[in-house]
């Protein structure tokens, strides 16, 4: 309180004593000295004082009047006003925790006030609320403690979230192979997209894989973001679309197959990877069987052989049943006297037998072939085979 006390002096002019009273209403307010005589030509003082009481009011404006009064003849009678204002305590607010990151959940401000612990209300953009999505945000934050006063403003920014995308390297296939999914996660919980590189290789809609030819292509998975997610690194992984022969050269046969490539022959039994892949033959072990059929069912793979049937000779071999998707072509050819001119048959073969895999067909003999010596009834079959890439 300013100032906490005020003196009045009062004199007696007159030729006489008097007497004299000062009055107050407020408890808050104290007088030193409430009344006399005053002899004449005397002076006396009176102090005004706000006392302790007004620690108890809360918090506004007051008043109280002190009146000096005259007893005796009540000539110079008088008042003085007091005023009082009691204000409220100040408080300090400090705002902390304005710089945050998205997780799903609400995110308060820090507030510390001093003193402590006294009462607020929190405003986010005008709301009781606090946020949640990424963005920023104005804070106000006021003192409701009565007989406090403070207040304090800020801005909120809640940051875009990080994430990753866990994808994992899709298996080697084979040309031909069914389309087929890819699975990927982002830890945002958003859904992931997905490209090739080649689309000359394979395709990708959705998540769906369709293979298109053989070769290496690069999937890669993204993830774009959101308001509340900033975008994820991309991920790449490899796909390699194998052709029908190296995915055949990559399988499982009775000897692991380290020796690969098409004129290979691991086996030493004369007959080249090539060859082995095309009569469904195993290049890890020396085949010299024919291949073997009955009742319409391919019973074991093997070498071409000839047979007479009604008279006509025929020649018969095996060869893939997906032989058009493998890039084989199988060309029967025949001659007479095994001279370096070899005929080539045009005829259609027939096929016999099948499991699926290989496939057992048959073409006639063709009737007299050219010769040094003039055309002669053909004698000998071979059968060659190429492989487009």
């Amino acid at each position: 309180f300013s100032p906490t006390s005020l003196q009045y002096t009062l004199s007696n002019s007159g030729q006489t004593a008097l007497d004299w009273t000062a009055t107050k209403a407020e408890s808050w307010v104290t007088l030193s000295n409430a009344g006399g005589t005053l002899a004449a030509g005397a002076t006396t003082t009176v102090t005004v004082s706000i006392n302790g009481g007004a620690a108890v009011l809360v918090v506004g404006g007051y008043s109280d009047t002190v009146s000096f009064s005259n007893v005796s003849n009540n000539n110079g009678n008088t008042t003085r006003g007091v005023s009082l204002t009691v204000n409220a305590i100040p408080v300090t607010i400090a705002l902390g925790g304005l710089g945050q990151t998205y997780d799903g959940v609400s995110k308060p401000v820090i507030v510390t006030t001093d003193p402590t612990p006294v009462a607020y209300a929190i405003m986010y953009e005008g709301s009781a609320e606090a946020p949640t999505g990424a963005g920023t945000y104005s804070v106000q934050v006021t003192v409701t403690e009565p007989d406090h006063a403070g207040s304090a403003s800020g801005s909120l920014v809640i940051a875009r979230a990080m994430q990753t995308v866990d994808f994992d390297a899709p298996a080697a296939v084979t040309v031909g192979a069914a389309s087929f999914g890819l699975s990927a996660s982002a830890t945002s919980g958003l859904p992931v997209s997905f490209a090739s590189s080649d689309p000359l290789v394979a395709t990708v809609s959705g998540n769906t894989v369709t293979i298109v030819g053989a070769g290496a292509t690069t999937i890669t998975a993204t993830q774009a973001g959101d308001s509340n997610h900033l975008p994820a690194d991309e991920v790449s992984q490899p796909l390699a679309v194998l052709s029908v022969y190296e995915g055949w050269a990559s399988g499982d046969f009775e000897e692991p197959l380290t020796e690969i490539q098409p004129g290979d022959d691991p086996d030493n039994d004369g007959l080249t990877n090539l060859e082995e892949f095309a009569y469904g033959t195993d290049p890890t072990v020396s085949t010299f069987d024919l291949v073997a059929y009955g009742a319409g069912v391919v019973t074991a793979p093997g070498l071409p052989f000839i047979v007479r049937e009604e008279g006509i000779y025929q020649a018969v071999f095996a060869r893939r049943a997906d032989h058009v998707a493998a890039g084989l072509t199988y060309t029967p050819q025949f001659s007479a006297d095994l001279s370096p001119d070899w005929t080539t048959s045009n005829a259609t073969p027939a096929t016999e037998a099948t499991n699926g895999i290989i496939e057992v067909v048959k073409i006639p003999f063709p009737g007299p072939v050219p010769t040094s010596d003039g055309p002669r009834e053909a004698g000998f079959f071979r059968l060659s085979v190429s492989l487009t890439p």
